[in-house]
């Protein structure tokens, strides 16, 4: 009988204790008099009264804290917020709150029904924040013998209390009883958007993305519904001191539950006692990194921007976003951060604002004040900023393109629009060329227009991979003509909705007829009516080709289709201006008219992928041409170079101390040297790539340079012998070819720039030079600084990752080249010599001592291993060689050019004479880009310019590099 009964009360216990009813229901019975009646049944030794009474009151408290929370948040969405103005505002709003707080009223009232309405004490509340009923909840479960009921109440209160011996000794004690688990230590009050966080972390650590991508996004979203209860929570009532005015009341009241409400962050972010800095935030560190595992850039970037908006200084997610700007194409712009968390960040900026003004100026009804009130109402909130007026800065944009070297043709009072715009001087002829060869095999359409695409473009170098430095150079194109317009209207939130080359054919090849009834557009169709579109979205078009017949102009109109103004096409002109402007295309008379039309749209939802596609193609593309450093043997090409006669003379740590250094005789002979020495005398200008500045580094030498993009054009004028200017590109072909094979590089390495150099000792020096350098210190991709660090900036030519000069004759005194210690003391120093080679990485430090006799000669050459900075005047060399009856391409280590030179003399007596500027070629050869010039370089023209993506500029001052630094390439 006695079994018997003990089975019938266990089951009487499981019964009664799973239904919560075996005690009375008593509305009256809240959760305050449970707590109470559960300590005296505790100090009773009633257990099983105690765990009943214990277990109602943990759960009536949770049902009242919901209850009131959501009514509180339910009452607040159910009623429109009305507009008002003026005198309005403040009784429109107490009468929202009197809605709101009928509706919180009737809300309680009919969930609570005849619950005493006057709430606990906040010494109970805090008990039950603080997990105290666990503590002897733990105890009754055990008295009980309900080990794993005991051993989760006692975990759950250790959570909070990790200090207390007593609760630890217990866990202990509970840990070795017979049938408890690990699994049994579980906390009963963790959240649920902690667990899903905790998921989303094994996940991460896993490398299971998808799981950690749904887990954190899970966590998110639990996490702002607990804190928008949280805030709710706060709303409860408050006790005044004294009698205070009305406005004193309320205002007292909402800052106890603003600060309230600003600590739930803080109150959320704790796992147990241990407090998680940056919680929020933190989600999108792993989701940022767990979307690019599962290639959803899209997301990657917003992932970027929202944890930046958290820790906008943080270095590592910096870097993040350098990468995926560089390796993916994104902008700026691009970075949009995810909308809820966005609107819970400003919600905390603004609770933050206003505490600090409390801080500082709001006077407590306890402060002592003294008589302040003649600038009571200076005291303000600072205010949000209001949005900027996008033409605010265009004088300054105005004065600023000018002066570095973009030229301002027609402003929008000249082509009478609001926006618009058109400049000369984005890129020169050999841009032009290179990047409309995408189109030249393209097919034209029944009206006789050829356009391409980016994703057609892709497909034009998958099938032909000699167009990738075409497709390359459109993709930075497309960038430059962004970045420009987001300057213009001073906006970063630019992005690109199409582009496209579009080539009409002149008029005499069959577009007559398409001009009867209808409109030429510049995205090649051809509209009989103007339909509307929105004014923020850009049109800018860069003209490909140079017509100068007075045709092919393109032209504004008004709403009756008057002409308003127009523009002639030219290579490197872009013009800018609304997609809602009315525009046309005037046929040209014979020659084919090219541009490249772009779309830009402030809707991020618009942006065009495709530009991606292509970064993620060339990648791949890249990827390709790198070996393994066991892949690498070029034991057979270096051998050729030796049995021409080249030699390696010193290299590396033990003769130069550095490991990617070398010295080489042999790559020129005495006649190629002098061949090259009269090109540069004949075709060099004082001061080229250092703005005509004819003594960029010291005052007692002159400084004379060539690049290949004037040569080419010095053959074309039949100034200078096509064969004088082929040897050039041979023997600096040679060069690189021997320091990427000697080095035994992994990488294939191209040409970034070439540079025909004479320095010259002025005659009756008498200055003493002893400490004067031809040119000081320097590294090629970095800056030096006084403290021997190099810093890589946006100025640095970050794209050039080796060097090597070709020197062309030693009949001189001083001049000497040599490596540096981070102090700029020598280290090693090499003499010049005819077909001698220095090659080394451009990261190493180096100078030349002063030229104190004589001409000192060389050809210098910079490599880059991205192909994207291809010196493109090297192509358009080649092709007005090949045009010329010349070679084709450049030779190879056994077919060394052998001409004799007896070709060399010069057509046009006008080419022996040295200009000391000559402002058309100084001005005609670089695109803008966002780095200032600088003397970065021994042997090394600061005349070229590049394109960066990695940083935008908000203000309509984007970062633009001078014209004048005429680089042969984007």
């Amino acid at each position: 009988m006695v079994y018997v009964r003990k089975i019938t009360f266990s089951a009487l216990f499981l019964i009664c204790f799973s239904l919560l009813n075996c005690l009375p229901d008593d509305p009256s019975s809240t959760y305050e008099i449970l707590y109470e009646k559960a300590l005296e049944a505790y100090k009773d030794g009633n257990w099983f009264a105690c765990a009943s009474y214990l277990n109602r009151s943990i759960q009536d408290y949770k049902f009242y804290v919901e209850v009131v929370t959501r009514c509180r948040l339910n009452c607040k969405k159910s009623v429109i917020p009305a507009e008002a103005v003026g005198i309005n505002f403040e009784l429109i709003y107490y009468q929202q709150l009197l809605e709101i707080s009928d509706c919180l009223r009737r809300c309680k009232k009919g969930k609570l029904g005849k619950r005493p309405e006057i709430p606990a004490p906040l010494v109970v509340d805090r008990k039950f924040e603080d997990r105290m009923p666990y503590n002897y909840l733990q105890f009754c479960y055990f008295k009980l013998e309900k080990n794993k009921e005991a051993v989760a109440a006692a975990y759950t209160y250790f959570i909070t209390h990790q200090d207390d011996q007593r609760i630890i000794d217990n866990l202990k004690y509970y840990r070795g009883l017979e049938g408890v688990t690990d699994e049994d230590f579980k906390d009963l009050e963790r959240n649920a958007y902690q667990n899903a966080y905790v998921r989303g972390l094994h996940a991460y650590h896993d490398s299971d993305w998808e799981s950690t991508v749904k887990n954190m996004e899970e966590s998110l979203r639990l996490y702002f519904e607990e804190e928008e209860k949280c805030c709710a929570a706060c709303e409860g009532p408050y006790s005044h001191n004294g009698h205070p005015d009305f406005v004193n009341a309320v205002a007292d009241h909402f800052l106890v539950v603003l600060i309230c409400q600003y600590k739930c962050e803080e109150k959320l972010s704790v796992f147990g006692k241990e407090y998680l800095p940056n919680f929020v935030g933190e989600h999108f560190n792993f989701l940022q990194f767990a979307y690019f595992h599962m290639k959803d850039l899209d997301k990657v970037v917003q992932a970027v921007a929202t944890f930046l908006l958290f820790q906008p200084d943080d270095e590592d997610m910096l870097r993040n976003k350098a990468y995926y700007m560089k390796e993916f194409g994104f902008h700026q712009g691009h970075f949009i951060p995810f909308e809820e968390a966005k609107q819970y960040f400003e919600r905390r900026k603004i609770f933050s604002e206003i505490i600090d003004y409390v801080k500082t100026e709001y006077a407590l009804s306890s402060d002592k004040l003294v008589d302040d009130t003649s600038n009571a109402w200076t005291k303000k909130i600072p205010p949000l900023k209001e949005t900027t007026n996008p033409h605010s800065n265009y004088q300054p944009f105005m004065e600023y393109t000018e002066k570095i070297g973009v030229t301002i043709v027609a402003d929008s009072a000249e082509l009478n629009g609001s926006s618009r715009l058109a400049a000369d001087g984005f890129f020169h002829d050999d841009h032009c060329h290179i990047i409309s060869d995408l189109i030249r095999k393209k097919k034209s359409d029944s009206t006789g227009v050829r356009q391409i695409t980016i994703p057609e473009a892709i497909q034009v170098v998958v099938e032909e991979h000699e167009y990738e430095i075409s497709l390359r150079l459109l993709l930075r194109v497309i960038e430059v003509v962004r970045l420009y317009i987001s300057a213009f209207i001073n906006s970063t939130g630019l992005f690109v909705k199409q582009a496209r080359i579009v080539c009409r054919p002149g008029d005499d090849k069959g577009e007559k007829k398409q001009h009867e009834d209808c409109i030429p557009q510049e995205d090649g169709g051809c509209i009989k009516t103007f339909s509307h579109l929105s004014d923020q979205e850009y049109i800018g078009v860069a003209f490909l080709t140079n017509i100068i017949d007075g045709t092919g102009q393109l032209y504004f109109m008004d709403k009756d289709k008057q002409i308003q103004s127009s523009l002639a096409p030219k290579c490197g002109r872009l013009t800018i201006f609304k997609a809602s402007d009315h525009h046309g295309v005037n046929p040209s008379s014979v020659n084919e008219r090219c541009s490249l039309y772009v779309h830009l749209t402030s809707n991020v939802n618009d942006d065009d992928k495709s530009q991606r596609q292509v970064k993620e193609f060339l990648k791949k593309m890249d990827e390709g041409r790198t070996k393994q450093p066991s892949e690498v043997n070029n034991t057979e090409i270096l051998q050729q170079f030796y049995d021409q006669g080249v030699k390696i003379i010193q290299a590396g740590e033990k003769d130069l101390l550095g490991r990617e250094r070398l010295v080489a005789d042999g790559l020129a002979t005495e006649e190629e040297c002098s061949r090259l020495i009269n090109l540069t005398r004949k075709g060099g200008l004082y001061g080229d790539g250092y703005k005509g500045t004819t003594s960029p580094h010291t005052d007692s030498e002159t400084f004379l340079g060539l690049n290949i993009s004037r040569a080419s054009k010095l053959v074309q004028q039949k100034a200078v012998s096509m064969n004088i200017v082929q040897l050039a590109l041979d023997i600096s072909e040679m060069s690189r070819l021997l320091v990427e094979k000697f080095l035994n590089l992994s990488h294939p390495l191209y040409f970034e720039y070439t540079h025909l150099v004479c320095r010259t000792a002025k005659e009756a020096n008498e200055k003493d030079r002893s400490d004067d350098l031809s040119h000081p210190v320097h590294a090629d991709n970095c800056d030096l600084q006084p403290d021997g660090t190099c810093i890589v900036r946006e100025t640095s030519f970050m794209q050039r990752h080796y060097s090597a000069i070709l020197y062309l004759n030693e009949d001189i005194e001083g001049g000497d080249f040599f490596f540096a210690y981070p102090n700029k003391s020598v280290q090693v120093s090499v003499q010049p010599k005819c077909g001698r080679l220095v090659g080394f990485n451009a990261g190493e430090f180096h100078g030349v001592r002063a030229v104190l006799k004589g001409q000192r000669c060389a050809l210098a050459m910079w490599y880059t291993k991205d192909p994207s900075y291809v010196e493109l005047s090297r192509i358009t060399a080649k092709r007005v060689l090949s045009q010329m009856g010349g070679k084709s391409k450049t030779t190879t280590v056994t077919d060394r050019n052998q001409n004799t030179g007896k070709d060399d003399e010069v057509e046009d007596a006008s080419a022996n004479v040295v200009h000391p500027k000559n402002a058309d070629d100084q001005n005609s050869q670089s695109i803008p880009a966002s780095k200032e010039s600088k003397d970065a370089g021994a042997e090394r023209t600061d005349n070229e310019s590049e394109v960066s993506t990695s940083k935008e500029t908000s203000s309509s001052m984007m970062e633009v590099k001078s014209k004048a630094m005429e680089k042969e390439e984007l």
